[in-house]
């Protein structure tokens, strides 16, 4: 969230607080005219707008702020997006974080501006943030778990619940219940409390002490017969608004169990996408969906085992590549392979690499996948040796990378042309068998 930087306002006109109206109604999306009491730039290209009035939702409770614009009367020509709202507690107003590219809007103090929310993030809040405080409540009830945090995701959303584990029993019951108090459209309401009367609410509440952002009054959020709570955020009119409640995998975290869960529009997003993912896996796999994990299964053995396979005929190979190429290498000169196999794997090329050092102790190995933009080439012999020649190489084919423990790679395309003119002079210096390679007229 953006930082609130009221210090900083060139203009500003005192006139009390911002009045909440989306505490009074969250379904209010418009809001015709508001004045502007101050105006600011800020830096990255951001500016800040204090209203009267707002239906924007500032960050707070554990809800995400809202988004929408502001647009400026009368003619309306100038429409700002608002990129996130602040709630400055030090002087009970909030600030609307607007986008100023060229850092030249500057709206008057005592002008008017219309204010529109985006529907759609509103609505997703409401249905998560209802539906926390209902899984919440119900989670207390029946389970005696107490809830010490939550969080509303852009995706999927959690509780953390202060237990050290939970049966996954527990879990889909949790789920029935909150999922039966949907059905059954639970009024959700709200009243508004003094702080002087805090003493004479209910236990279940009290023991949850003052919410931190409390600044003029207490306000209480009541799903009817189940939960009331001190809450600032925007809620749905019944449970029924919630449609489902879908549990995901609950985790260990810190000591708790952190559940994940998603409520209505999210969930049903969630299995659309699902349902799309099955219908493409039958498809590709030519089976139903009932059939996919015992194919992927088998699919996954299959993979295993022709990668033991592979894995043993290289080791075969090895040694006959390392062979032919020996028989055209005069002894203590570098041994330089390319291969047209950008694919191969690291493990392939150090057997090969393995193999010539084994059938020529010392020997110092240059290997190259290919002259593809995906092929990668290694230099591997005794540490030190390598340790010399790495620089060299990379010098004559501008290009870095790294290893150790006498393993050097790096990736390039390195044809067999270029590994003769460039690679084996270095190679050949790092060996003490020729002077230093000239600086290369190109880059490779």
């Amino acid at each position: 969230s953006t930082q609130s930087t009221w210090g900083k306002f060139n203009h500003l006109m005192m006139s009390g607080a911002t009045r909440r109206l989306y505490q009074a109604d969250a379904y209010q999306l418009s809001l015709a005219a508001a004045t502007v009491l101050g105006f600011a730039r800020r830096a990255k290209k951001l500016a800040a707008v204090i209203l009267d009035q707002t239906i924007l939702f500032p960050e707070g409770g554990g809800q995400p702020a809202d988004r929408g614009s502001l647009s400026v009367l009368p003619t309306g020509m100038r429409v700002f997006n608002v990129v996130d709202v602040v709630m400055n507690k030090a002087n009970n107003v909030i600030e609307h974080i607007i986008e100023d590219p060229n850092n030249d809007i500057d709206i008057a103090v005592g002008s008017q501006v219309s204010v529109t929310v985006d529907g759609g993030r509103r609505f997703d809040h409401m249905q998560q943030h209802t539906g926390q405080h209902l899984i919440s409540a119900l989670a207390k009830t029946h389970f005696g778990w107490n809830t010490t945090s939550w969080t509303l995701g852009p995706i999927i959303s959690s509780i953390d619940l202060d237990c050290s584990q939970v049966e996954q029993t527990q879990i889909d019951a949790l789920e029935a219940i909150c999922n039966e108090a949907i059905r059954r459209g639970h009024r959700v309401a709200f009243q508004n409390v003094a702080p002087a009367d805090f003493d004479k609410l209910p236990e279940s509440v009290r023991s949850r002490g003052v919410p931190v952002d409390t600044i003029d009054c207490l306000r209480l959020v009541e799903i009817e017969g189940i939960d009331i709570n001190t809450c600032c955020g925007t809620h749905a009119r019944t449970t029924a608004e919630l449609q489902a409640i879908k549990f995901s995998a609950p985790e260990r975290n810190k000591g708790k169990i952190q559940l994940p869960f998603l409520v209505g529009n999210r969930a049903l997003q969630t299995l659309h996408t699902l349902m799309e993912r099955e219908r493409t896996l039958s498809k590709i796999l030519s089976t139903g969906g009932s059939s996919h994990v015992a194919i992927v299964e088998k699919l996954q053995a299959d993979t295993k085992s022709l990668a033991r396979d592979l894995r043993n005929k290289c080791t075969e190979l090895a040694p006959l590549l390392a062979r032919s190429v020996l028989e055209t290498t005069p002894p203590g000169e570098p041994v330089i392979i390319v291969r047209d196999d950008p694919g191969a794997s690291r493990d392939f090329i150090l057997c090969v690499a393995n193999a010539v050092r084994a059938a020529r102790p010392g020997a110092l190995v240059f290997l190259s996948t290919g002259y593809t933009p995906e092929s990668t080439f290694y230099v591997v012999g005794d540490n030190e040796t390598v340790t010399r020649a790495a620089p060299l190489v990379c010098a004559q084919l501008g290009v870095r990378g790294g290893g150790k423990n006498g393993i050097f790679q790096a990736r390039a395309s390195v044809s067999a042309e270029q590994a003769r003119q460039f690679v084996l002079p270095a190679l050949r210096h790092a060996l003490g068998l020729a002077p230093p390679p000239p600086p290369p007229e190109r880059s490779c």
